[in-house]
């Protein structure tokens, strides 16, 4: 049995988790927190999943801030006296 260098809790066999079989931006997240953590250095499945779900989210988080600054550059052209696209568009 392997113990995890995130919980110090013993890990059953078939769930361990090494750093290098992890997608390194998760791999990033997780040094966020312990920046000691490497690729020899070993967490359960289940944590390797709170990680997963916290990368998912940055990443919606990221999305949706991009898509309102987005949104608000496209409303302040139409505001200012500017045609969008879908105007231009239906006008032809």
């Amino acid at each position: 049995m392997e113990i995890s260098s995130l919980s110090n809790m013993q890990i059953p066999i078939g769930q361990e988790v090494f750093g290098h079989q992890v997608r390194p931006e998760i791999l990033e997240m997780i040094q966020l927190d312990m920046p000691n953590f490497g690729l020899e250095n070993c967490l359960s499945i289940s944590e390797l999943q709170t990680y997963r779900i916290k990368y998912l989210e940055s990443l919606w988080l990221k999305l949706d801030q991009d898509f309102s600054n987005a949104t608000s550059i496209g409303s302040t052209k139409v505001a200012g006296g500017q045609k969008s696209n879908l105007e231009k568009s239906t006008q032809n």
